[in-house]
């Protein structure tokens, strides 16, 4: 003991403890009770205490340890603080219960011999015996077993609470005798189903009884006592009568008291009045919980009777003792309802989910129980179930289903319920091989498969291969048959299985089988058997190849041709590999393996794997050239329409802008709309265009509802104009628009309010801004352009007039310098487009299609629920029909099988990609060779061969070992 502190052992853990003996209780932190993994007991009559700095704190329980002091070991109740300055602190009590001396003198605290000895427990577990089936809502002995005794003991059992609580198991406290180290139990099964308890569980602990306290009280002490108390309660029935009632009614109603004898009082204390009961409960920081009964009207009741037993009479629900279940809520059916979907939905669903795929639905193979496979089939999915029956209780054993080809779903009801059956057993081979089983179907047809005399055609080809299983079809009814219909009517995808065939190839001998099936590896064979070979060898029967990389393995096996499929799919296909590109794709593939070939092979499988070309782009220069719009000849000769918006509802309630620019003078006319429909925005092309400017030549406008609908196409029939659309996808084609767009954009922000309500307010004076300023293309403004003359703002009002420049002789001048200078604007476009042309095509390149080519379309899609970042945007293949013009192409939908008319679509050439047919992804033909090559093998020489290989190095040899020929193989 170290002046106040003593090392001591908490159940099996060393602390430094705090001796304290002014402390009246011991005391442990709650965090330390944590770390020793101890249960909190709640204590309801606990009491503030006062602590050393005169505060007061409330414990949160109290619990049990086993303290030892120097091999000396003594069970003890602490109580637990949330807060405490030492982990341990043993105190008064403590010390007063081993009976401690503490001398200050030799600085020694002595313990006397009521610690006792640890090597006899105070309390031990107690274990059960044997597995145990406990009936629902029924009492079982059970034997457990524990410490090892000599003689029989009387002792304390106390049951598990971990029992009580995660199993709803109660073991009462009970006074028992332990003979030979066993003892009998008796425990409660508090839930509506069966239980196990299995050998080895704990049930509980032993604690040595004291014979002292234990008191024993006779049978007749207990039939006096009863005796007296209804004699006593017999004469005061007799008292309180009334004299005036006859021996009959006094019978009766002694009678009739002494029945119901628990509803009165015994003593005249308890009938004080009081108008309520107080009691406490301790909950710590938590406030009480106040939940409403679940109440039901009895029109209710009786609404919930029918229901229910109209769905037990259907076979929709069945009786159970479940503990997943909840009230019965009643809606009432409304039209225009919308169907919720929320949080506790989603929790209920989840957990339903979770309970038919856990214990106690779902279960472990047994090899020794009978099995059944329940299969069912819908119009569009198979499902099947592998159940068995364990201890007279069915235990699903695994769920399987899958969507229907196209094929499939054509066959009749009889070939789909066939099919399901063939699928399951196939799928559940591992588990019915060589075994019995039986097959659960809704489809009464199939007991007679196995029975066909002459059988012919698929289900002649299905009996056949079921002929090597042993089982028997059963029928269920459909009603009755849920498990695998709910499967089958929700089927998941159908996954592409891998191929094992490369997989099973795992030893040498299996290797080097494969090797003598391929005959092109014969020359090989014959040459590396020479003693003049030094490139070719056989390993263990393989042929290898010398690997020249210093840094991969030393001998390369040569792979047949038929397993290099499975290779090239297991290194770019399966998810290790990623679906990366041939870089490397041909490295982890060149470090394993070698066969002539291999750089073409893996180039052409990466080039043309479907899910590849779907999600990635070609990296390289975009495609397509600039083509610039030419200069209009005349204001408002060439225009641009488009809608911009939507924006927040404004105070005079528009919510949309429709902007129109024109092409010659960059002239920008706006206007506020509140819907943007068909009739406004013929409205804004008849009166803001037509009768303002006059009918325009060109109107170039995007591919929205709007611009293509019947009223707006009958206005530009009438006025005889050119409506051309931008192709999809691509709104360069409108790029003046579309730019202005932006600019007006920019111009709104700086002067909204934070509502974003006045915005239609501000939309003339930006316009009017845009319109009065300096284009950097044209050079002059589109105001000068249009009207001639520059626009007078509020503050040219305030400079001297000059009339001398509006004379009648100098509107002729005016005039000519009009137009002169849109002549000037139309040079600066035309140079502007120039140099704009030089700097795109700088980094783009020239791409052409011939009609008949396949193409993939970017198509970029959205669907809820799925981020846009993990779609693939490419569709196809598309097949071009025509070339409309440098970077446009006309095309439609390729699809030989379908008999739906193909629409056609105008694509830019920016979104199309050359289409590679997956199916050429594996080269079959060989390739005859294209150079030859004499001279030593050197690295560096193979090196640049397979950097510069459209081909693959096909290898033998002739002469010496310094005289090698290479055939070249061209792609």
């Amino acid at each position: 003991m170290t002046g106040n502190q003593l090392n001591v052992i908490i159940d099996k853990k060393p602390i430094r403890a705090l001796v304290d003996s002014g402390a009246s209780f011991s005391v442990i932190s709650d965090k330390y009770r944590r770390f020793l993994k101890k249960v909190l007991f709640a204590d309801a009559k606990s009491a503030m205490l006062k602590v050393a700095d005169g505060n007061f704190v409330r414990p949160i329980g109290k619990c049990v340890l086993r303290v030892r002091i120097n091999n000396r070991e003594l069970p003890f109740e602490f109580i637990v603080l949330s807060h405490c300055s030492h982990d341990v602190i043993l105190g008064w009590d403590f010390l007063e219960a081993s009976q401690a001396v503490i001398d200050c003198g030799q600085n020694e605290l002595v313990l006397e011999d009521i610690c006792r000895d640890s090597t006899a427990p105070d309390a031990w577990n107690l274990y059960a015996t044997r597995d145990y089936t406990l009936k629902p809502h029924s009492l079982t002995r059970i034997t457990v077993s524990g410490y090892q005794t000599r003689g029989d003991i009387n002792v304390v059992l106390d049951g598990s609470k971990h029992l009580l609580f995660e199993k709803n198991i109660a073991t009462p406290s009970m006074v028992s005798t332990y003979r030979n180290g066993k003892s009998d139990v008796w425990v409660t099964n508090l839930q509506f189903r069966n239980q196990i308890i299995p050998r080895g569980m704990c049930i509980g602990q032993a604690e040595p009884l004291n014979e002292g306290h234990l008191c024993v009280i006779s049978d007749t002490s207990g039939c006096l006592d009863d005796q007296q108390e209804t004699s006593e309660s017999q004469m005061n029935c007799s008292l309180m009568m009334s004299p005036e009632l006859s021996d009959e009614h006094r019978n009766k109603l002694s009678e009739l008291l002494r029945k119901f004898s628990g509803l009165f009082t015994k003593t005249d204390k308890s009938t004080a009045a009081n108008t309520n009961v107080k009691h406490r409960i301790f909950t710590g920081d938590h406030a009480p919980i106040n939940q409403r009964a679940y109440r039901v009207s009895p029109t209710e009741r009786r609404i919930i009777h029918e229901e229910v037993q109209k769905m037990l009479d259907e076979g929709i629900v069945q009786p159970s003792e479940s503990p997943w279940s909840s009230p019965i809520v009643l809606s009432l059916l409304k039209s225009g309802v919308e169907f919720h979907w929320g949080p506790e939905e989603v929790e209920a669903f989840n957990s339903l989910k979770k309970a038919l795929t856990s214990d106690p639905v779902l279960g472990m193979y047994d090899e020794r129980a009978s099995t059944e496979i329940h299969t069912d089939a819908s119009g569009y999915g198979i499902g099947a179930v592998l159940v068995q029956i364990q201890n007279n209780v069915e235990k699903v054993i695994a769920y399987a289903s899958r969507t229907l080809t196209k094929a499939e779903k054509n066959y009749s009801t009889t070939e789909r319920e066939c099919l399901a059956i063939v699928w399951a057993t196939n799928k559940f081979r591992p588990y019915i091989f060589g075994k019995h089983f039986t097959v659960v179907t809704d489809h009464h047809s199939l007991c007679w498969l196995m029975n066909l005399k002459d059988p012919s055609g698929r289900l002649a080809r299905w009996a056949l291969r079921l002929q090597e299983h042993d089982f028997d079809v059963k029928y269920k009814t459909g009603k009755k048959h849920s498990d695998a219909d709910a499967l089958s009517r929700n089927p998941v995808e159908e996954e592409t299985e891998t191929s094992d065939k490369f997989l099973a190839v795992t030893t040498s001998m299996n290797l080097a089988m494969e090797q003598k099936k391929d005959q092109d590896l014969a020359k090989l064979k014959l040459l590396s058997n020479s003693s003049k070979n030094e490139e070719f060898r056989f390993i263990d029967g393989i042929l290898c190849r010398k690997n020249f990389d210093p840094d991969g393995k030393l001998w390369l096996p040569v792979i047949p041709k038929h397993l290099r499929a499975d290779i090239l799919r297991h290194f770019h296909d399966a998810p290790t590999a990623g679906h990366l590109g041939f870089a490397k794709t041909y490295d982890r593939i060149r470090k394993r393996f070698y066969w002539p070939g291999m750089y073409r092979n893996v180039v052409r499988y990466v080039m043309h794997c479907r899910e590849c070309q779907r999600r990635k782009s070609v990296p390289q220069r975009p495609p397509g050239r600039l083509v610039p719009i030419p200069p209009a000849i005349a204001p408002f000769h060439r225009i641009g329409i488009d809608l911009l918006g939507r924006f927040p509802k404004s105070a005079h309630g528009n919510k949309w802008i429709i902007v129109c620019t024109d092409y010659s003078t960059r002239y920008a006319i706006t206007k506020a709309l509140p819907t943007a429909e068909v009739d406004e925005i013929a409205k804004f092309l008849l009166e803001e265009i037509v009768l303002r400017h006059g009918a325009p030549r060109v109107i170039i406008t995007d591919r929205g509802a709007v611009f293509r609908s019947r009223l707006v196409s009958s206005l530009v029939d009438l006025c005889n104009i050119d409506h051309r659309f931008t192709t999809a996808y691509h709104p360069q084609t409108n790029g003046l628009t579309e730019r202005f767009n932006k600019t007006l954009a920019d111009m709104l922000s700086m002067y909204v309010d934070v509502e974003q309500k006045n915005w239609d307010e501000i939309l003339p004076f930006v316009t009017f801004a845009y319109n009065t300023a300096k284009q950097e293309t044209t050079g002059f403004t589109p105001f000068y352009l249009l009207h001639g003359r520059e626009a007078e703002t509020t503050l040219d009002t305030m400079l001297p007039f000059c009339p001398n420049d509006f004379d009648d002789n100098n509107i002729p001048k005016i005039a000519a310098r009009a137009e002169e200078s849109r002549q000037l604007a139309r040079v600066h476009t035309l140079r502007a487009q120039d140099k704009d042309c030089r700097r795109y095509d700088s980094k783009h390149q020239m791409v052409s299609y011939a009609p008949g080519d396949l193409v993939w379309v970017y198509t970029p899609v959205r669907k809820v629920g799925l981020s846009e970042k993990l779609l693939r945007s490419f569709f196809g293949p598309y097949q071009v029909l025509r070339r409309l013009s440098a970077v446009t192409y006309e095309v439609q939908d390729f699809d030989p099988a379908s008999r739906k008319r193909k629409l056609r679509e105008v694509v830019h050439v920016l979104r199309m990609k050359p289409y590679h047919d997956p199916a050429e992804q594996i080269e079959t033909e060989d390739i005859p060779p294209k150079e030859s090559y004499k001279g030593p093998i050197t690295r560096s020489r193979i090196k640049t061969l397979e950097q510069n290989d459209s081909g693959a190095l096909s290898s033998f040899f002739e002469g010496s070992n310094a005289t090698r020929i290479i055939c070249y193989k061209s792609r």
